[in-house]
């Protein structure tokens, strides 16, 4: 068994969709699944509903969408846009690895 972090830190429009479909897809194909996302507790309520059999595999954490950035290039906004979401996305995994084992991550 594989631990798969999905993170999306939007809620809004196809997104809350394709968290719950790719969520329950790695979740019957046996991996464990860290579900990282603004909508965790109806993620959870979501799959309990439909395969509470799978539900003792799947942590799901909260997050937020992070914000964007100021500049006024569009190019430079755009670039330093992405990174910022690279580094959300890398600390907002870091967070729900450690909460999920603490003992792993030395707290």
């Amino acid at each position: 068994m594989k631990t798969i972090a999905i993170l999306d830190p939007w809620a809004t429009g196809h997104h809350p969709m394709y968290m719950r479909t790719m969520t329950l897809a790695f979740l019957e194909l046996g991996h464990r699944v860290l579900a990282i996302c603004p909508s965790a507790p109806e993620l959870s309520a979501w799959i309990m509903v439909r395969r509470p059999d799978l539900i003792r595999n799947l942590s799901t954490f909260e997050v937020s969408a992070p914000p964007s950035s100021r500049l006024s290039n569009p190019i430079l906004r755009r670039a330093a846009s992405g990174l910022k979401a690279w580094n959300h996305a890398r600390r907002s995994i870091r967070q729900a690895l450690k909460e999920e084992n603490p003992r792993a991550s030395g707290s």
